[in-house]
């Protein structure tokens, strides 16, 4: 059976959360604040810390990082894991509360052009922060950018959309679609009435509430919900807020998370013309409770369907990514990841075999998280946080070397999962990262598998496995756990004595017998 969260069952819901125990509450908010993941073959290193309220990342290449600070309105540049002095963008944001610089994206056109899509809440004043003294915002507003000699140039205003009343709900997560699209997600700036929020008799779509497309250049995209002045944008509707939306490397399908009013947080599977239900549903809806409600459809491609997982009790759902690697493990490839801002906790869920559902079983198979408890299954990883409340996880990617990365915003760090094993093992996936960041390969000098050679052998630490460092003098197969790996590039260890291209393999002796070491 079910949940059903409706306005009009919110406030018995909220009457029950009151008569709970106090010690209940101070029980639940007891989160970690180191780092962990439940796969003792998997570890969690730092990769830069350092940063002052972190939102969403974007990864220009194998060793460049671009990651948002949200208060400052500065685009951060971490090379070679190490935070580089000056911003590469720092523009003035609003930033009360939900507002600021919020979302980034990378779309390498050609050798010669590459794009950055930001979103922010645009100062109305010209200075961080002036919305906490009354000056309104200018808007919430997509930017491109072309990245030219190291700078951010040549900026055009793709969507200028509403941030006011506000100051939550903005959204601001942007992806890149399969169709080549820019995507972008916006709550409903905390109060808009329109047929976005399934008010029939409310006002056109006003660029709230939904998920927005639109061309590179500002092309106006194949109409999914109309053609109206913002409608033109709309791929899906009905949504409270989000801080989270990826496509499927396998199906190129769109998955969004969802954020419900004290309950009934979501993950959803997004079809073009999708309505999510707000501000008439919220949560997971019976077919007979659904007939009850009245939402707005705009045409036959306008469509309600129930949450793939939804959470009685908030966990605040935000970064939502795919691990298109096996370099985690084959287990874990094309399994989707979300982060929590609430608890500092990883969820992982693999999908059906149509991908288009979450295989869910036990407590959760009737698709609802009653309690807290129930999250125990899906949790991948905790302690990405600085304590409870609103300081966890806002991004979560996978990175050009086929491993995970976690931005916690309350501890100013992103975070790599990687093996256990990571120093050892050069990846050799060709992985492209889920933001939509396709890896330069104009370096002449490349291995055909696109690995660069690595020349002098140094290595910074945060990035132990881009490169085979120095061998110890005495360093053998025998003194590491890795078998079968693809060497790369240089191969001062001489675990590949053979010169075939497989280091240490299972079976034979001839790295451990070179004379070379």
């Amino acid at each position: 059976m079910h949940y059903k969260f409706t306005l009009t069952v919110l406030a018995a819901i909220l009457v029950m959360l009151a008569a709970v125990p106090a010690g209940y509450y101070y029980a639940s908010a007891q989160v970690s604040t180191v780092p962990a993941v439940a796969d003792p073959a998997l570890r969690v290193e730092d990769v830069v810390d350092g940063l002052e309220r972190p939102t969403t990342m974007a990864f220009l290449d194998q060793d460049t990082i671009l990651v948002l600070e949200k208060d400052r309105g500065t685009v951060r540049v971490v090379e070679n894991g190490v935070l580089q002095d000056e911003p590469l963008l720092d523009v003035a944001v609003a930033n009360d509360n939900e507002r600021g610089m919020l979302g980034i994206a990378v779309s390498k056109e050609n050798d010669a052009t590459t794009y950055v899509f930001l979103y922010f809440t645009e100062s109305g004043g010209g200075s961080d922060g002036d919305d906490r003294e009354g000056i309104e915002p200018a808007g919430n507003r997509l930017y491109r950018f072309e990245l030219e000699n190291g700078e951010l140039v040549n900026p055009l205003l793709l969507l200028d959309l509403p941030a006011v009343p506000g100051p939550r709900y903005n959204g601001g997560i942007i992806a890149i679609g399969p169709d080549d699209f820019v995507y972008v997600i916006i709550g409903d700036a905390e109060g808009h009435t329109t047929q976005a929020q399934n008010f029939e008799d409310g006002p056109s779509p006003d660029g709230t509430s939904g998920i927005l497309r639109i061309g590179k250049n500002g092309e106006t995209p194949p109409s999914v919900i109309g053609t109206g002045e913002f409608s033109r944008y709309y791929f899906a509707y009905g949504i409270r807020n989000s801080f989270g939306m990826a496509f499927d490397p396998v199906t190129g399908a769109l998955w969004d998370t969802e954020n419900g009013p004290g309950t009934g947080d979501e993950i959803n599977f997004v079809e073009p013309g999708f309505n999510s239900g707000w501000r008439d549903v919220f949560g997971a809806v019976s077919d007979e409770e659904l007939g009850s409600e009245d939402l707005v459809l705009f045409n036959n491609r306008s469509s309600y369907s129930n949450p793939e997982i939804a959470w009685v009790e908030t966990i605040g759902p935000t970064a939502l990514a795919f691990l298109n690697s096996s370099n985690l493990g084959e287990e874990y490839e094309n399994d989707m990841f979300i982060g929590d801002i609430n608890n500092g906790a990883l969820y992982r869920f693999e999908l059906n075999e149509d991908r288009n559902e979450l295989v869910l079983d036990g407590a959760l198979a009737d698709n609802v998280a009653d309690t807290l408890a129930e999250n125990e299954g899906i949790t991948f990883g905790t302690g990405f946080s600085s304590g409870p409340g609103f300081h966890g996880i806002t991004d979560v990617k996978a990175g050009p070397d086929g491993y995970l990365y976690v931005v916690s915003y309350g501890q100013g760090t992103i975070y790599r999962i990687a093996p256990e094993n990571a120093s050892d093992v050069v990846p050799t996936d060709d992985v492209v990262p889920t933001d939509g960041v396709v890896p330069s390969d104009d370096n002449s000098e490349d291995d055909d598998n696109g690995v660069d050679d690595v020349g002098d052998n140094s290595c910074h630490p945060s990035y132990p496995d881009d490169c085979i460092p120095p061998a110890p003098p005495d360093l053998e197969c025998d003194d590491i756990s890795a078998r079968n790996f693809q060497v790369v590039g240089s191969d001062p260890h001489d675990f590949d004595g053979d010169n075939n291209g497989i280091g240490c393999e299972s079976g034979s002796n001839a790295p451990d017998d070179s004379e070379d070491m």
